[in-house]
């Protein structure tokens, strides 16, 4: 399980694709998605010292 995460680090971002079509299949579920957000989200409350209240994700995608 965890080298399917791995595989999803692209130097500074995280991608997957999340729909699948005939050439792909799904490697970024929507459970992955709330996961890392969450580790990410709780790094930044510890770490950076940022207010629970202020802390925004913005989860992006590329319509390619």
């Amino acid at each position: 399980m965890m080298e399917s995460w791995k595989r999803l680090q692209n130097g500074t971002d995280i991608r997957g694709i999340a729909i699948e079509t005939p050439q792909n299949a799904v490697t970024l579920t929507s459970a992955m998605v709330r996961a890392i957000g969450s580790g990410f989200r709780q790094w930044l409350l510890e770490k950076k010292n940022i207010q629970a209240a202020s802390c925004k994700i913005p989860i992006a995608m590329d319509s390619r």
